[in-house]
């Protein structure tokens, strides 16, 4: 099991290492990438969601809503750790728009992560 939490563990951190490279690009080396901006924040942290609930769920040491809460609270924690971080960032900036976008997709992937936990569990319980 301890190996499972490592792996889970591992994940989780590189795609949030990708998050925060990602983050520190200098504003005049990103692409033009226009209105779509809110849609790349929102599928990025719809992952990270998925992935700290996927860890957290794995500790067996919380509830399931404790777990869920907890994912999605700490999701958009390191969303806004991330804004402000670019604030640091050349042609970078701190945007309430942005946390908005990765607030939503956190509760996204946090949600389906969810779902997907307790149609596994049905599962198992009907077989």
């Amino acid at each position: 099991m301890a190996a499972a939490v490592n792996v889970r563990l591992v994940l989780l951190a590189g795609w949030a290492a990708a998050i925060f490279a990602a983050s520190s690009i200098p504003g005049s080396e990103m692409p033009d990438i226009g209105e779509t901006d809110w849609i790349l924040h929102g599928l990025e942290y719809m992952v990270l969601g998925a992935l700290v609930l996927n860890w957290v769920a794995s500790l067996h040491r919380f509830s399931v809503w404790g777990a869920t809460a907890l994912s999605w609270l700490g999701s958009v924690l390191y969303g806004a750790s991330d804004e402000l971080h670019q604030l640091l960032v050349p042609g970078r900036w701190c945007s309430l728009h942005d946390l908005a976008a990765d607030s939503a997709g956190a509760l996204l992937g946090v949600a389906a992560m969810a779902l997907w936990f307790a149609r596994r569990l049905d599962y198992r319980e009907k077989r």
